[in-house]
Order: structure tokens, then C-alpha cells, then sequence
């Protein structure tokens, strides 16, 4: 689907009230960078992103990131201690948080596969579009960012049932328009979550995970074939 954003869970940017002088910290960061040449020269460059922890931003799953109920019960603990002892101090503030922002543990051998394959379909895509374009290097890359690849646990009630999520984006900022403001194309990968009992999920080296999201991966792609056209103008 293509459209302007704010992505769930906590992958958006909050104001700040009050100033600084202090810079503020990095929210992201290129990882890659590979070009597409067209026949005649035309020069585009790919860009692949990870999203850094911040006060206001989750970091991309680089690796599928397990929640368990055991996690979102060390939480709710340690917020208790917080909370009794800022009521001790008299400054009480209650903070709440969702199960979606746990750090979880991450399956190391499970590699977000987002970058590599966004990266190599976005190529296959325009090839033959960029073909018809001018010699010449062309202004803002097309910029892939990986967010959200997550198994976490259904109901904290119980239960044997898990969901992945996942989320990703393919964007390219464009010329700027004659009021001032930049034009921009972007295809937003927030299929609908699945759900599978935790047993199926790991079974055969989590390869249930890696189907699902190739077919998350799969669908975002047609939707960028729908568009590519978008990024190239």
C-alpha cells in the first residue's frame, strides 16, 4: 500500500518539549549502499537502513526477536519497584508499557532477511524501466528499512498460540516542488500478523517463520511492482 505514515509499536519519532543544547542522537544508520545502472547510463543508487535505539525509537529486529510471557512479567515487576519507590519519594509517576517494546531475546541464526531481498527486488524491478532513462546519476536513493520482525506471545492469559509480526518500507524522496515541500514514493510492508502455535513456529529450524515472511516479503514486492514507476519520476 502506498502512503504517507507513522508506523506502529514504537517506530516513530515524538516531540520533545523544551530545547537543548545537546544534539540530539543519531535515529538511524546506513548499513549498505549498492547502485543500478540502466543501459544508457542512468545511475541510481540503493540505500539500506537500520533504525537505532533512541529515547523515542525501537532499533530494527536485525534478528527475530522472541517475547515471551516470562519477559512482560520482569517488566511489570521492575515497573512495581519503580513506581513504589518514586511513591516513597513522593514523585509518583506511572508509566505503562505494551508487550511489542520488550526486548525479548534475539534468535541469532535467524537473520532479518528484509535488506537482501528488498534490495536485490528493487533492482530486478527497474532494470528495465531505468533502460529508458538518460545517462546521468539521479538525485535521492531509494532508501529499504527493515523495522519490526518479531514472535511474540498471543494472550498473557495463556496459551500455546504466538504472532509474527513484521513490518517494513521502501521509500525515495523525490525533486522538490515549487511550494517547497518534497514528493516522495513509498510502499509500507504491514501485512496482516500470523498466528501459529509456538511448536510449529520453531519446527525444522523456525522454517515457518522464514515462509511466512517470505510471503510478507513476496506481497510487499508486488506492491512495489504496482508502483515503481512512482520512484523513478
Amino acid at each position: 500500500m502506498k502512503a504517507s505514515f507513522s508506523l506502529p509499536f514504537l517506530f516513530f519519532s515524538l516531540a520533545l518539549a523544551g530545547c537543548s543544547n545537546k544534539p540530539l542522537p543519531p535515529e538511524e544508520k546506513v548499513v549498505s549502499t549498492s547502485t543500478l545502472q540502466g543501459d544508457r547510463g542512468a545511475i541510481l543508487s540503493i540505500q539500506s537502513y537500520e533504525q537505532l535505539r533512541t529515547d523515542t525509537h525501537q532499533p530494527t529486529d536485525t534478528s527475530l526477536r522472541y517475547i515471551t510471557r516470562s519477559d512482560t512479567s520482569k517488566v511489570v515487576a521492575l515497573k512495581t519497584l519503580q513506581f513504589i519507590a518514586s511513591l516513597a519519594a513522593g514523585s509518583a509517576q506511572e508509566s505503562g508499557f505494551t508487550k511489542y517494546q520488550l526486548v525479548g531475546t534475539p534468535i541469532a541464526k535467524m537473520h532479518n532477511p528484509t535488506l537482501a531481498y528488498f534490495s536485490d527486488g528493487v533492482k530486478k524491478a527497474l532494470q528495465a524501466d531505468m533502460a529508458k532513462l538518460p545517462a546521468g546519476e539521479i538525485k535521492h536513493p531509494v532508501e529499504i528499512r527493515p523495522y519490526a520482525w518479531m514472535l511474540v506471545y498471543e494472550n498473557l492469559s495463556g496459551g500455546d498460540n504466538y504472532e509474527l509480526h513484521y513490518q517494513a518500507a521502501i521509500s525515495r524522496t523525490k525533486t522538490a516542488l515549487e511550494n517547497g515541500k518534497e514528493a516522495s514514493a513509498s510502499v509500507l510492508c504491514y501485512p496482516k500478523t500470523v498466528i501459529a502455535p509456538l511448536a510449529q513456529w520453531q519446527a525444522n529450524n523456525y522454517q515457518k517463520v522464514t515462509e511466512v515472511t517470505r510471503g510478507f516479503m513476496d506481497a510487499c514486492m508486488k506492491d512495489f511492482e504496482a508502483h515503481k514507476a512512482e520512484f523513478l519520476q
